[in-house]
C-alpha cells in the first residue's frame, strides 16, 4: 500500500446521505454503502491519500487505525472495481471539496449550486459548471487547468488566472471549500 495513492470519487457519481448509510448513483446503478463502507466514502474527498482515508475512518469510528485498515482497503478496492472511486496521481496545488450544507445538481449544460438554509443559489455557465465538477472530483489546480484547456480548445492563454478567480468566487459563495495542497 502506498501512502501517496490519492483517491477521487469518479466523475458523475452522485451521493445522498441516509443516516448511517450513503446511497450512490453512478448514472446506471444504485449502490448502498452501509457499515464500514459509508465512512470510507465520506473520507474519500479527492484530497486524501489512502493512508489519510484509513486514519479518518479510524477516527470516525473511535478506534485504532489497525482495526479498520484491512476493511478500508477492501472497501476502496470494491469501490474502484465498481467504477465509483479512481486512483489519481494528483498534481501539486490546492484542492477543493463541496462543504456540508451545499447542494448541486446538473441541469442540462449548467450546474445549479445552493447553500441549504440560506436561500443562496447560482446557476453556473457550462464552462464554470465543468470547472466546478472537476474541482469537486478532487483534481489539483494544475490538472484542473490542463483538463479545461484540453476540453475547451478556445480557452484563453491566461486560463489558470481565470480558473483561479472562478474558484475563489465559488469559495467566497460557500459552494467550494479549499482542502489543502498535495
Amino acid at each position: 500500500m502506498t501512502g501517496r495513492r490519492h483517491l477521487v470519487r469518479a466523475e458523475g457519481v452522485d451521493d445522498v446521505e441516509l443516516d448511517d448509510e450513503v446511497l450512490l448513483w453512478s448514472g446506471t446503478e444504485l449502490h448502498l454503502l452501509s457499515g464500514g463502507a459509508a465512512p470510507v466514502w465520506r473520507a474519500t474527498d479527492g484530497v486524501s491519500t489512502l493512508d489519510e482515508i484509513i486514519t479518518a475512518t479510524a477516527n470516525s469510528a473511535g478506534v485504532d487505525r489497525a482495526v479498520v485498515e484491512p476493511e478500508t482497503v477492501d472497501v476502496i478496492d470494491r469501490l474502484q472495481r465498481a467504477g465509483l472511486v479512481e486512483e489519481h496521481p494528483g498534481s501539486p496545488g490546492p484542492r477543493w471539496t463541496v462543504p456540508p450544507g451545499t447542494g448541486w445538481v446538473r441541469d442540462g449544460d449548467v450546474v445549479v449550486v445552493s447553500r441549504h438554509g440560506s436561500g443562496a443559489r447560482d446557476a453556473l455557465s457550462p464552462t464554470a459548471a465543468r470547472i466546478f465538477e472537476l474541482a469537486w472530483s478532487g483534481l489539483g489546480l494544475g490538472d484542473l487547468v490542463d483538463t479545461v484547456a484540453a476540453e475547451f480548445r478556445d480557452a484563453p492563454p491566461h486560463l489558470e488566472d481565470a480558473v483561479t478567480a472562478l474558484l475563489a468566487q465559488l469559495e467566497a459563495g460557500g459552494y467550494l471549500r479549499r482542502t489543502g495542497t498535495q
